[in-house]
């Protein structure tokens, strides 16, 4: 398996494309932007006899919660 992130802007995610596990690459501020949509592709590297590789995308909902930083 192989994984991917698939977004339409840049993210402050990075996503271990053998793992899957995601990571915050940058900061995050609730106040600029307090939550993120996107998709994680999971692809099988084996393809089919056709050559298809199969694959998955799979919604992700992150949520900033707001903490009190003063």
């Amino acid at each position: 398996m192989r994984y991917s992130l698939r977004a339409e802007s840049e993210l402050p995610f990075d996503v271990n494309p053998v793992t899957g596990e995601l990571v915050i690459k940058d900061s995050l501020d609730y106040e600029t932007q307090n939550q993120f949509l996107f998709e994680v592709r999971a692809s099988d590297s084996r393809s089919t006899g056709s050559g298809v590789v199969l694959f998955c995308d799979i919604p992700v909902h992150v949520r900033i919660v707001d903490e009190n930083d003063s």
